[in-house]
């Protein structure tokens, strides 16, 4: 939130100053100058990066975000599972201990 307000305030300011020496803001909109200078900034940061950087983001990192959802989901699936049958082999088992115990008394 901080850095949004300081840009706008830095904006605000700068132009501000530009307006209050009598300059015209017309004059600072320059479609093709903004072209040329994100294509610059986009061109410094692709020779700026490392290749593993853009293997991480590119690739690794959404194939790991696919993969862990995968295993969130089959172990939801898995906890249930484990829900439902436990009471069930709860129960078996204390069938199982009291034949047991009952065939030999």
């Amino acid at each position: 939130m901080f850095v949004i307000i300081g840009i706008v305030m830095v904006f605000a300011w700068v132009l501000g100053g530009y307006v209050a020496m009598g300059g015209k803001l017309f004059v600072l909109w320059q479609p093709f100058e903004v072209v040329i200078i994100v294509g610059a900034a986009i061109g410094g940061a692709l020779v700026g990066t490392f290749l593993g950087v853009f293997v991480e983001y590119g690739f690794c990192g959404p194939l790991a975000t696919t993969l862990t959802a995968k295993y969130d989901a089959d172990s939801q699936y898995f906890s249930c599972m484990k829900a439902v049958f436990s009471p069930i082999s709860l129960v078996m088992l204390e069938q199982s201990v009291s034949s047991s115990l009952a065939s030999h008394l």
